[in-house]
């Protein structure tokens, strides 16, 4: 990846110092990420990502106000109004749901990227390094994952078959693409369901269903 500096500009109310990261990976939809940080602090107070080939960030985040030291506990501390009725739920979270109702483990390694570290109470749902063209891949619960496709079909979406090396169909997709994100529905013949998505080319996605499915 190349690394080239930026002209300093005032974020927060502060001088920042600004250098751009290119990716070298041909792989990844990210054409550039800039950032700009507080030079006594190294903490980034503003961040663009830029899709490959444009001049316009799809992503940015930044500070409005930046305060270095710790917050005071009366700062950060609930102040609820008088009278208030408060109460607390335990709720699952989508990861928790979604492998509630599937128990497939997914490969070690897709697309040529070895999976990260997971955790027994998802170990369903597992993402794949590859620097900027990660991605994630989560296998659906068999009813939900047939009503999304068939939502998606009742939308106008177009459904694709899936064919390696011309051989016969391994499945069908639906696929989602923006200039920085990309997604896919995968429904395999095995019946199985898949969710991908990540910063990568379609042709990323393609190929790691195509795995999924042999």
């Amino acid at each position: 990846d190349a690394v080239t500096a930026l002209e300093p500009r005032r974020v927060a109310g502060r001088s920042a110092d600004g250098l751009r990261v290119t990716p070298a990976d041909r792989d990844t939809t990210v054409g550039a990420v800039d950032v700009w940080s507080d030079p006594s602090t190294g903490v980034p107070l503003e961040v663009r990502v830029l899709p490959r080939g444009a001049t316009r960030p799809a992503l940015t985040t930044r500070f409005l106000e930046f305060a270095a030291g710790r917050p005071a506990e009366s700062e950060i501390a609930p102040r609820p109004a008088r009278g208030l009725v408060r109460s607390t739920v335990d709720a699952p979270d989508l990861l928790s749901r979604l492998v509630a109702f599937t128990n497939r483990r997914l490969p070690d390694r897709l697309a040529g990227r070895p999976a990260l570290p997971g955790t027994a109470s998802v170990a369903s749902i597992r993402g794949y390094t590859g620097g900027f063209s990660s991605l994630a891949v989560a296998p659906l619960p068999p009813r939900y994952g047939q009503r999304l496709v068939a939502t998606a079909q009742e939308a106008g979406a177009a459904v694709t078959p899936l064919r390696v090396g011309g051989g016969p169909g391994r499945g069908e997709f639906l696929m989602l693409t923006t200039p920085l994100l990309t997604a896919m529905l995968f429904h395999a013949d095995t019946g199985v369901t898949f969710l991908l998505a990540g910063a990568v080319r379609p042709e990323v996605l393609r190929g790691a269903a195509a795995e999924l499915a042999a």
